[in-house]
């Protein structure tokens, strides 16, 4: 029997030696295998396929690295969160300077609602030193786990703003002072006292005082309330009389639908006084559908309806309009908002009518923590009727209609005022260009604000174009 154990036990040790490395290189091979499959079946869509590959294999790959990322990977892909954090956790145990597999790792708690464990994770990330683009989308997570966190307390936003400015423009008007009356005259927004200040000329320098608020209760059930008011008052130097007041307030009910979906349903009260005297005043429905529509971009359709109440109860008139918009991330420093809309008015006594249609753009860049620069375009084309028939000889009951029966008109300029009241069709393009430098004092909540305004109108009516420029610096504290 030694004899015969003596001659055996050598051949198995052998026989062990040999064939041991072929054990692992089939396990090896099985393993790449394996993973192979799992990542041919995630490039094809196939991630439920994937994730059941992942789950059958589990026992006999799980805690080695590569196996784990992959498998996670699928799991995520076939919305099954929960059970990639387990595979994502095994990766980080054996390497835990890892930060490929801790992001997705605090993905996937994120994904579960584990807010506080995932925002640890994202942190971690960011402190590893990742690549940029791993650290940019951490930091965003970051960002956002702190804003979901901040809307489950009530928030009450407050700011105040002064500005001083100069406007070459003040009325809106053409190079006659007389025609550019005309042209505000049927729009209904001066008083024919204007006709004293013809030789004072058209720019005056101007201070403003803004202040206004935010408040949004927690969110309930995916839903919440905010509600805002502003209040602005415009003080001219020369031309007092187109001193303007504006008080407005609002609410807004928000739904959220899912993390890519809002519905609000917003609607506001505003109300405008010229020289202290009612202007007119507005009240707004305005629904709004925002949706992400892929990384960094949101669309938002945006229909209202509104009322406006002027001082001429003649021109009280309906307004429906419908917005489209476009925002989206084009770089780390860049965004970009583009919008086109169009819409209806009409006044209760057949006094006008008017029709819209419009585009915008613009960008805003973000030069550092502190800095931004925007700039926004607009192009509004504008077909307005007017119901008013009136002839030159009937400017004179026109003028003690609107109280301005004491003004000596000539015959040119009452020529002129009958052709303004009575144009029966405007065709006109209103251009718009704003860009501001907002410049943030480190650490205090001060911001200042530099902002040029550029606006011009051209019309198949020569008394109703014009170029308006406006100049202003602003200084706002924002508080909370």
């Amino acid at each position: 029997m030694r004899q015969i154990t003596a001659f055996f036990y050598p051949i198995g040790i052998f026989l062990s030696v040999m064939l041991f490395p072929a054990v692992l290189m089939s396990a090896e091979y099985s393993l790449r295998q394996v993973i192979a499959s799992i990542q041919a079946e995630i490039l094809q869509g196939e991630y439920h396929r994937a994730a059941t590959l992942a789950q059958e294999h589990e026992s006999d790959f799980a805690g080695i690295p590569e196996f784990d990322f992959v498998g996670g990977i699928a799991l995520m892909h076939a919305d099954n969160p929960e059970r990639a954090s387990l595979f994502f956790e095994r990766v980080t145990i054996v390497r835990p300077r890892d930060s490929r597999a801790r992001f997705e790792l605090a993905r996937s708690l994120f994904a579960i609602g584990d807010y506080d464990l995932a925002r640890d994770n994202f942190t971690a990330v960011v402190e590893l030193d990742p690549p940029q683009q791993i650290a940019d989308s951490a930091q965003r997570f970051i960002d956002a786990i702190d804003r979901r966190a901040a809307a489950q307390v009530a928030q009450f936003l407050r700011w105040v703003e002064g500005r001083v400015g100069y406007d070459e423009n003040v009325l809106s008007a053409s190079n006659s002072i007389i025609e550019g009356n005309i042209a505000n005259l049927q729009h209904g927004l001066v008083n024919l006292r204007l006709y004293e200040y013809e030789d004072s000329g058209a720019s005056d320098s101007f201070a403003e005082i803004a202040a206004g608020g935010l408040y949004s209760t927690p969110w309930v059930a995916n839903s919440r309330w905010r509600f805002n008011g502003q209040f602005q008052h415009r003080g001219y130097y020369d031309w007092d009389i187109f001193d303007q007041t504006v008080v407005q307030l609002g609410g807004t009910r928000v739904w959220r639908q899912s993390h890519e979906q809002q519905i609000h349903l917003a609607s506001d009260i505003q109300h405008i006084r010229l020289d202290d005297d009612h202007l007119y005043s507005r009240l707004r429905i305005a629904p709004q559908y925002r949706r992400m529509i892929g990384t960094g971009a949101q669309a938002r359709l945006m229909p209202e309806i509104a009322y406006n109440s002027y001082e001429l109860d003649d021109r009280d008139s309906i307004l429906a309009r419908i917005n489209a918009s476009v925002m989206g991330a084009l770089s780390e420093r860049l965004v970009m908002v583009g919008s086109a809309g169009m819409g209806y008015e009409e006044a209760e006594a057949d006094i006008y009518s008017r029709y819209t249609l419009e585009a915008g753009a613009g960008f805003q860049i973000f030069i550092d923590e502190g800095r931004l620069f925007t700039i926004n375009g607009s192009l509004q084309r504008q077909h307005y009727r007017s119901g008013v028939d009136v002839d030159a000889s009937d400017v004179s009951t026109v003028l003690t209609y609107l109280g301005g029966d004491d003004i000596e008109l000539d015959s040119t300029q009452r020529e002129l005022l009958a052709r303004g009241l009575n144009d029966s069709a405007e065709n006109s393009l209103l251009r718009r260009v704003t860009a501001s430098y907002i410049f943030s004092f480190p650490e205090t909540p001060w911001r200042l604000t530099l902002t040029y305004s550029h606006t011009d109108k051209s019309s198949n009516i020569d008394s109703r174009q014009f170029d308006r420029d406006q100049y202003f610096v602003g200084l706002r504290y924002d508080w909370n």
